[in-house]
């Protein structure tokens, strides 16, 4: 009909939108289901110049049905009608349904993917991996005592400041031309509270001859070392050495 008397496209829309409506009202017995469907899902939007008319070709189209079907349903809906407001709760509260069984009587026991404290972080992320779960919760070994939750984004965020901090060391070790010393290794070694070489001038370390300490950070606050530097207990020591006295310095410095 639109193309027959050249409607135009907006016209045209409309009188699809009544049709669609008049059609699921007439079938279903559902006028404001018809009436909304093409509206929502047609027009696509809710306006009151097709409001009306797509509202008036539903009911028409429902009254019309409802004169040749006498009042014959699509969907036969069973009639339930409610005698208390308490009805629902009461119904779920009911224990009759479920035997009065506990969670204990239905719970899993078998193959429970748990992890453990003294777990690496690949092993807990392995683990994660084994059904896809986002979490696992973290038990004592002896007891099984709970102590707490190990999410996937606490595997990847550790995973990330770990790369984060590798990328930093191997920044700091290029712009100090050690990427071209294979023999030399820089390391950061952080001096614990009671420490050997606290209050003391690096000077007076007896530090190996391959070995330099480039920086301090203590703090907030960056320095260059000196001989006459006094470290202290919390300070993070940059230090250049070669690779087989690396585990001397960390021993000399307590790190």
């Amino acid at each position: 009909m639109g193309q027959v008397f050249k409607f135009s496209d907006e016209r045209v829309r409309s009188l699809v939108a009544c049709g669609a409506a008049g059609g699921i009202a007439a079938t279903f017995n559902a006028p404001i289901a018809g009436a909304l469907f093409a509206i929502e899902v047609i027009l696509g939007r809710f306006h009151t110049l097709y409001f009306g008319a797509v509202v008036i070709s539903a009911v028409v189209s429902d009254v019309i049905a409802q004169a040749f079907t006498d009042e014959v349903r699509a969907f036969d809906v069973p009639e339930y009608s409610l005698e208390s407001p308490w009805e629902d709760l009461d119904r779920a509260l009911d224990r009759s349904g479920t035997g009065g069984l506990r969670v204990a009587d239905i719970a899993t026991y078998d193959e429970i993917l748990l992890a453990y404290p003294d777990e690496s972080i690949g092993t807990a992320l392995r683990r994660l991996g084994v059904r896809d779960v986002s979490r696992l919760p973290v038990v004592q070994r002896d007891s099984m005592r709970p102590i707490g939750v190990v999410r996937r984004n606490d595997v990847v965020r550790a995973y990330d400041h770990a790369i984060s901090k590798r990328g930093q060391e191997l920044q700091r070790a290029e712009s100090l031309g050690l990427g071209q010393v294979e023999d030399l290794g820089l390391v950061q070694i952080h001096l614990r509270k009671g420490s050997p070489v606290a209050g003391r001038t690096v000077s007076r370390l007896g530090l190996p001859e391959d070995c330099l300490l480039v920086s301090l950070r203590r703090g907030s606050e960056q320095k260059v070392v000196r001989g006459s530097t006094v470290l202290a207990p919390g300070d993070v020591v940059t230090v250049v050495a070669r690779k087989a006295s690396v585990s001397e310095v960390r021993k000399l410095l307590g790190g």
